[in-house]
């Protein structure tokens, strides 16, 4: 199946009537079905934008939707774009989490050392979303990360996903606790640290 408008169309219907509406559906679908020429010609509606009718804020989202879209089956070029300097990383890295290469595991894991804080939070987010064994680690190495932000997603994942909770996280998450700023500024993940603390001590008590 082939898509009878061209990418910049697409990206046009998306600009005007938004991800929400049926046309926008169909045309993200159908735009990632050009796949490389998919993401070039986003890339180029990124320094040359379409007219939109879209706010600011509804327009990050529907590029935000089209890249996700394309990363699924096209994640090498998407990496190869960012790697290039033609593609922004907070783009790429968000989409990543849409995205099925070992490759892309291995960019989103090297982002978590990235020097800006959003974009290791960008990192740790899509990580969560691929849900791979081996992210684990980086994971919960990145619980000693500054951001608070940081290690908030990370704790809150772990209570949700149990795929993600380890003994290896148990040192951390009591760093966490035992730091007094978080029970001032993120009174919710330091009662969250507690909280996946008691899961996991209880959950290997039940495998001994």
């Amino acid at each position: 199946m082939t898509s009878k408008q061209t990418p910049e169309e697409l990206i046009q219907e998306i600009y005007v009537d938004g991800v929400q509406s049926q046309s926008g559906i169909r045309s993200i679908e159908e735009l990632s079905l050009h796949g490389e020429k998919g993401i070039d010609a986003m890339i180029f509606a990124l320094e040359y934008p379409p007219t939109t009718s879209l706010s600011s804020h509804d327009l990050v989202d529907a590029i935000s939707e089209i890249f996700w879209a394309l990363a699924r089956d096209n994640s090498d070029h998407l990496i190869d774009a960012m790697l290039e300097g033609r593609l922004g990383k907070t783009w790429c890295y968000s989409a990543l989490g849409n995205a099925t290469s070992e490759r892309s595991i291995d960019v989103l894991i090297n982002g978590l050392s990235e020097q800006e804080s959003m974009l290791r939070w960008l990192c740790v987010e899509a990580l969560i979303q691929r849900k791979h064994k081996r992210t684990i680690g980086p994971l919960v190495e990145r619980l000693k990360d500054r951001s608070e932000l940081v290690k908030s997603s990370i704790v809150t994942a772990m209570k949700d996903h149990e795929w993600l909770r380890c003994p290896d996280a148990l040192p951390p998450l009591q760093k966490i606790r035992e730091n007094k700023s978080f029970t001032k500024n993120s009174p919710g993940t330091w009662k969250c640290a507690g909280e996946v603390i008691d899961l996991i001590s209880a959950e290997n008590v039940d495998k001994k």
